[in-house]
């Protein structure tokens, strides 16, 4: 890495701040975090295990950073104290601009583009009208479903997963299109939508309870995970959504069993053991109780891909 002498740059002292070349990024980054990596771009995922805080640093190609769930705290020049960047968004940041992260257990691809891999989609698909002007800052933009759903693809790429593993170069090729077309095409998000910091550890309790669909998650266990106060915890999850941990676990649970419900022919037992419910009568109580409808009344309901309106509230 190289060092970057300066002290027109007021966030921090410059023995902290860092030029990350593209050839370094792409060789020093462990290989089972690689989707895909050539001499014009590289695509990683990373994130979920531990929670990582990356100092005030910059890249000599452009990164496109996208949060899977949870949120990411983002830290530019002109967002010093951060901003929260949930799964709705993603952040393009261009060459050399400063910038640094925080995050506690947030899974995320993240994008590095050489202006060679630039020049290459725009001698391929046409030039870019209003690209030049957006990557002069740091700006985020929505996640379309298209995006959300090749990110996903790209997180889930291994490579033990031979059949993911010889399509994941197309998957990386229409991810870098689809998300330069967004920029180029769409107007960047203000600051002040961005999650805050009580909404971005919020979101990344509720991927963790997602993740933890089968298990008791005990609220002990969830102020550890993330290190607050089981009141301090309590309460922001409560003022967010509008449910208390448990109640917000359950709902999950319930979700899920109605998608299993509307989609299977599975008995409602099985059903049942496979969302965490002790028995098809404990989840039959669970759903009369918050959709007033049994298991029975629910089979082959339609249900909305997007997360109900009754998660979120009690």
């Amino acid at each position: 890495m190289l060092v970057v002498q300066t002290d027109t740059i007021g966030i921090a002292p410059p023995a902290c701040l860092t030029l990350q070349a593209y050839e370094q990024i792409r060789e020093t980054a462990p290989p089972p975090c690689q989707v895909a990596s050539d001499e014009f771009s590289t695509v990683l995922t990373a994130g979920g295990i531990r929670s990582f805080d990356v100092p005030w640093h910059s890249h000599d190609c452009l990164m496109l950073l996208l949060p899977c769930c949870g949120a990411i705290n983002f830290r530019d020049e002109t967002r010093r104290s951060g901003t929260w960047i949930s799964e709705e968004r993603f952040i393009a940041v261009p060459k050399g601009h400063i910038h640094a992260g925080q995050s506690d257990n947030a899974p995320h691809v993240v994008l590095y583009l050489t202006d060679a891999m630039i020049a290459r989609i725009e001698d391929e698909h046409g030039p870019f009208q209003h690209l030049p002007r957006k990557l002069k800052l740091s700006s985020s933009y929505a996640v379309t479903p298209e995006i959300r759903a090749l990110r996903d693809l790209c997180r889930t790429a291994t490579a033990r997963d031979r059949l993911t593993k010889a399509s994941r170069n197309h998957i990386v090729s229409a991810l870098v299109l689809r998300l330069m077309s967004q920029i180029d095409a769409s107007a960047a998000l203000t600051s002040g939508g961005n999650c805050s910091h009580a909404d971005g550890l919020v979101a990344e309790i509720c991927a963790f309870l997602e993740a933890h669909l089968t298990n008791e998650v005990s609220l002990d266990e969830i102020a550890e995970t993330f290190r607050f106060s089981r009141r301090h915890t309590t309460r922001l999850f409560r003022r967010c959504t509008g449910s208390t941990i448990a109640e917000y676990h359950e709902k999950l649970r319930i979700r899920a069993a109605c998608e299993l419900l509307s989609e299977t022919t599975l008995p409602v037992g099985e059903i049942a053991a496979r969302v965490g419910f002790e028995s098809g009568s404990a989840l039959a109580k669970a759903t009369k109780r918050v959709l007033g409808k049994s298991p029975t009344q629910l089979r082959g309901e339609p249900i909305s891909s997007r997360r109900p309106s009754w998660i979120m509230s009690s």
